[in-house]
């Protein structure tokens, strides 16, 4: 099987008129990343209000760009791949509002994923410099321009973080084919080589 990383689809022709949530209302930006830990919150976050002029975008897509680059998808999104992500997934609330007109939007969830993978990533492989930590202890963040996996250590898995790259997000061949099937928006796959 296949594996791919995933961010928002940020080329220039798929953005014409697409929302880009850059603002937020009713979190304390204290620590923004909290979402992006893989650390379970318990569903405890308070609903976050992120907000949009639909002056500039009007068209929804599914994986929702957003000024706290965390991973806001869509329900039918959720619906689609929740089978693979039982209990390895957190959907904590949002609501996606025009500044506009007011309206709000609440398809969406912000995904907090808890299944993290440790020593997933074939560091001999691996083009990556370190930004924090110790990669010897497994306490690192690395940025890689090509991630090299451990199938081994992967295996099984369909939506997962890697503890040595906290803040990327991987798929399954299988996920990305539902995503593609289903005309899901909004997310850009990048290949990922196992070892």
């Amino acid at each position: 099987m296949k594996y791919y990383r995933i961010s928002y689809d940020g080329r220039k022709s798929n953005l014409n008129k697409v929302i880009f949530c850059d603002k937020y209302e009713n979190f304390s930006d204290s620590n923004q990343y909290i979402v992006c830990e893989g650390k379970s919150l318990n569903n405890n976050l308070e609903k976050v209000i992120l907000t949009y002029n639909s002056k500039l975008g009007n068209r929804f897509s599914d994986y929702l760009d957003n000024v706290l680059c965390w991973l806001v998808v869509s329900n039918k999104f959720i619906e689609l791949t929740e089978k693979y992500s039982k209990d390895l997934i957190e959907y904590l609330p949002v609501d996606i509002k025009d500044r506009k007109t007011n309206l709000i939007s609440n398809n969406y969830k912000v995904m907090n994923i808890i299944n993290v993978i440790d020593n997933a990533i074939d560091l001999e492989k691996t083009n990556y410099i370190k930004i924090l930590g110790d990669v010897e202890e497994g306490r690192c963040l690395l940025g890689a321009t090509k991630y090299v996996l451990k199938e081994k250590q992967i295996k099984g898995n369909h939506i997962f973080k890697v503890s040595d790259a906290i803040l990327q997000v991987f798929v399954s061949e299988k996920i990305k084919n539902i995503i593609e099937e289903n005309n899901i928006t909004g997310f850009y796959f990048y290949d990922v080589m196992l070892s």
